[in-house]
């Protein structure tokens, strides 16, 4: 099953005149069965704030959404809340719909999206310009970003990309980061991973990258920077460069085994145990 964040209407700016104008947060929540998910997607551009999808080892979708409702008076704040509906779709393409009255539409704002869903299952989040928070996982983990930060853990892969938010986090398996203006800190704690590659194309902005190994991995660094400096402490690997600025092809190959590569337009690379 593939579950989709869906919405009815495309939010939101309040741009009516509201004279004693009543700004009320609403709460809605709704749960499902999630047995037999095995792959999970989310709109969270879509939410102002924040969005965050956690994983349980319990067969439960759970999702709360928290929404700015704007008013002339709290008899209709009321009217307004009790119109929004949140509910997962089951089927074949599962969804989770969130649902109200065109009408509503400049009232409402969709600030925060939390769910639960099966640990196991693949999430696919577009994160847009809001931060998005995506743990307690087991499957594989796929993220764009145009401006949000990403935080990430999960015992799977990762397939990331951010033109703008930074990127945080584990990888059980390792995976590829694509960046520009962004930075990212990553832990790989299982020895067990199978490649990391990371890569920036902007070189006007710093991308810095440090990535943790767990130890007693036997390890091909390929580490290039156009700018910047390289240093590498692991097991019995230590290298340590001064500020480079090297010309495109060049690159520091160190080790063999798996591949971890770095390639930056600009900023430093930092890998330790």
């Amino acid at each position: 099953m593939r579950i989709t964040l869906l919405t009815s209407v495309l939010l939101l700016f309040f741009s009516g005149c509201i004279v004693d104008v009543v700004d009320q947060l609403t709460d809605v929540h709704t749960s499902a069965s999630g047995k037999g998910v095995t792959s999970v997607t989310f709109d969270a551009s879509l939410c102002r704030q924040s969005f965050s999808v956690r994983g349980d080892t319990t067969d439960t979708l759970i999702a709360n959404l928290v929404l700015s409702l704007m008013a002339h008076n709290q008899e209709q704040a009321d009217r307004i809340a009790s119109n929004v509906r949140l509910s997962w779709q089951p089927g074949s393409n599962t969804s989770l719909l969130i649902d109200f009255p065109s009408s509503d539409k400049e009232l409402i704002s969709i600030d925060r999206l939390n769910a639960v869903i099966p640990t196991a299952a693949e999430v696919d989040v577009n994160c847009g310009n809001t931060d998005a928070s995506i743990t307690e996982m087991t499957g594989d983990v796929v993220a764009s970003s145009t401006g949000g930060d990403i935080t990430v853990d999960t015992k799977g892969r990762i397939s990331l990309e951010s033109s703008g938010g930074d990127i945080s986090g584990s990888s059980g398996l390792g995976g590829s980061i694509t960046m520009s203006n962004a930075k990212t800190d990553l832990a790989i704690p299982s020895n067990k991973f199978e490649t990391v590659n990371i890569t920036s194309t902007n070189a006007d902005n710093s991308s810095d990258v440090t990535v943790h190994i767990a130890s007693g991995a036997k390890i091909r660094f390929q580490l290039a920077t156009t700018n910047g400096k390289i240093s590498v402490k692991y097991d019995n690997i230590s290298y340590e460069t001064g500020f480079l600025h090297i010309g495109d092809g060049d690159e520091f190959d160190l080790g063999s085994g798996k591949v971890v590569s770095i390639q930056l337009a600009d900023g430093d690379i930092t890998i330790t145990n």
